[in-house]
């Protein structure tokens, strides 16, 4: 006998009420029954269950682990140091990292979003974990020998440019002018050699004179 146009099958009606009974008794249906705003539901439920990774007491931060795949809880992130956080300006100046380096869509690293403590009305700030910086610093550069010799490299490079910049900015030494005679040296000054002193007659009077000039002294001996 034919089943009547629009009527579902025998064998569909004992799987619909299986599955309303196993429902009712409390078994969890397959995964592939989900849909996918069941399932994104069901994942956002365990992430909020999480504990923390360090204390295991208290829930973990979900902000936090969105961002960075960690589970840790507000307390333990403040006084751990490897969860401390850094702006994009304090990675790429502390690290040497570039825009292109901190950039998810690029391959980069993952970063939370804050607001200014400056101004509120200035840009948003990224924050990025530390230990994940200083990571990527380190395979960019080799290591922390690597980086430490591409700071000191970096901070010669500036000395360099400044001390070339002061030394323009310099009044330039004056050179001789063509033309103008340099200014004759003072000739030495004479040494007399006197001769033999000669009395004049009888009297106290004695007189020496130079052998090279000619000049002549008169002095009085007593």
């Amino acid at each position: 006998m034919e089943e009547p146009e629009g009527c579902p099958a025998p064998e569909e009606l004992e799987e619909e009420e299986a599955r309303e009974d196993e429902e009712e008794d409390g078994i969890m249906p397959p995964d592939d029954v989900f849909s996918s705003a069941a399932a994104e539901a069901r994942e956002e439920g365990d992430s909020e269950e999480r504990k923390c990774q360090e204390c295991g007491e208290r829930s973990h931060n979900t902000e936090f682990f969105k961002a960075f795949q960690i589970s840790v809880c507000n307390q333990c992130k403040w006084d751990a140091p490897a969860y401390k956080c850094m702006t994009k300006t304090e990675a790429k100046e502390t690290f040497l990292l570039t825009d292109a380096d901190l950039d998810p869509g690029r391959g980069g690293l993952a970063f939370v979003v804050r607001s200014n403590p400056r101004k509120e009305r200035w840009n948003q700030m990224k924050l990025y974990l530390r230990q994940q910086v200083e990571q990527k610093s380190h395979e960019r550069f080799g290591g922390p020998d690597g980086l430490e010799a591409e700071i000191r490299h970096r901070v010669m490079e500036q000395y360099a440019r400044k001390r070339k910049k002061l030394e323009g900015k310099l009044p330039k030494k004056k050179t001789r002018t063509a033309g103008i005679k340099p200014r004759a040296k003072s000739p030495e000054r004479h040494t007399h050699r006197w001769g033999e002193e000669v009395q004049v007659g009888d009297s106290d009077d004695w007189t020496k004179t130079c052998v090279e000039c000619g000049a002549v002294d008169c002095f009085m001996k007593l």
